[in-house]
């Protein structure tokens, strides 16, 4: 948050519980931040004023004033406001206060310019003094409390020690879903002791040590290491279903035998019940059907020709290879729209067992019986032999 706008010095104010009692609790996260801060920086000693404790640092030609306020954590503001009002600094753009937050998860960081304490006392205590609500917060997440827990016991309880050593990843947030988990665990491993980074001049180096898969370290958490073998696994799954689905996708070359039976979901067009704009603007008239013309006995049995002649037709099953050919040839495109919509709206006319069919699964069936058919419900009868082909015939209105 520094900003070299103004000429007074920034504050950066740690939140926690003064003494000994409280060091290294959860409550005292800010103290905490403060006191690494002040290491990294090679900050002055503390000194005492206005019931608190100020280091000097500068950092970018900027000077900061690290606070500790010492009146224990709800009355914070009692330190904070005399300080900013001595050094006449812009408490709502040179001040920052570091505490914990029950609501997020541990190491989490959230940075707000302004909005409510959130139910941290101190925090409220010092927006209470300055009356406003526009004070930067820098918010460091301890995890909730367990449902067994008072709040008050767990806040100002210590860390477990698994929670200190740093064995846990920190969160990638929405990261993993732009990069794999296992190349931001690689990034991590790579920088986490670096204090600087040169950019873009390091970009290059840096990314090749990513992509090398070198091998981990002695001192690489278990944690860790589970942590990657596990992401190394899920990239592996993600590629192996990103192929699958490539594969789904590609065109077919039009004598590959494959189209017989393979299913490209992509290429739906010939459904006439979706993309009927794309259908109107292509093809430039009214959408049609593709009609499987069979041929029905006196028992009911469908064949592929007149005369309980061709193959037979079982409408509940999906067409081997040999039947599928031959109901290619049996196909015929219908573009008159009465027929089309009577079509549509029939039951049977769209066999169960041709949905998963990757060529018949948008293709209807019109059953002719000795060459002929009278569609139910309309004025038309449907005619079908070898030299003149499908004949639509309009039936006269009786008298």
């Amino acid at each position: 948050m520094v900003s070299d706008q103004g000429s007074g010095p920034k504050l950066v104010v740690g939140l926690g519980n003064p003494g000994a009692k409280y060091d290294g609790t959860r409550h005292n996260i800010g103290f905490e931040v403060l006191g690494r801060l002040q290491t990294k920086l090679g900050a002055s000693t503390p000194r005492a004023k206005y019931e608190g404790q100020f280091s000097t640092a500068t950092i970018d030609g900027v000077s900061l004033l690290l606070v500790w306020p010492l009146t224990f954590m709800n009355s914070s503001g009692r330190c904070v406001q005399p300080l900013a009002n001595f050094y006449k600094v812009d408490h709502e753009q040179d001040v920052l206060v570091v505490c914990d937050d029950l609501s997020l998860p541990l190491g989490k960081l959230r940075f707000r310019t302004s909005g409510s304490a959130g139910g941290q006392k101190g925090l409220n205590d010092i927006l209470r003094v300055f009356g406003v609500q526009t004070i930067p917060r820098l918010r460091i997440g301890i995890d909730p409390a367990p449902p067994q827990w008072d709040v008050s016991d767990y806040v100002l309880g210590r860390f477990r020690e698994d929670e200190i050593t740093g064995e846990d990843l920190p969160d990638m947030e929405d990261d993993g879903h732009i990069y794999e988990p296992e190349l931001l665990i690689r990034t991590y491993l790579l920088i986490q002791d670096r204090n600087e980074l040169t950019l873009p001049g390091e970009t290059s180096h840096l990314i090749e040590q990513v992509y090398s898969e070198t091998e981990l370290g002695e001192s690489t958490a278990p944690k860790i290491i589970e942590a990657l073998e596990k992401a190394k696994r899920t990239k592996e799954k993600h590629n192996t279903t990103a192929k699958n689905a490539a594969s789904g996708k590609l065109i077919l070359d039009v004598i590959d035998e494959r189209l017989l039976f393979q299913t490209n979901h992509q290429l739906d067009e010939e459904d006439p019940n979706v993309h009927q704009d794309y259908q109107a603007m292509t093809r430039l008239g009214p959408r049609t059907l593709s009609v499987v013309c069979l041929h029905k006995d006196e028992s009911g049995r469908l064949y592929t020709e007149q005369g309980n002649s061709g193959e037979p037709v079982n409408l509940s099953q999906k067409p081997d290879s040999a039947l599928t050919q031959t109901l290619a040839l049996s196909t015929l495109s219908i573009s008159h729209q009465g027929i089309v919509n009577h079509i549509l709206k029939m039951a049977d006319a769209k066999p169960k067992g041709w949905s998963k069919h990757a060529l018949l699964r948008h293709h209807y069936v019109v059953c002719f019986q000795n060459g002929a058919t009278t569609l139910l419900g309309t004025a038309y009868r449907l005619t079908l032999n070898e030299k003149t082909g499908l004949t639509i015939e309009k039936l006269p209105k009786p008298e």
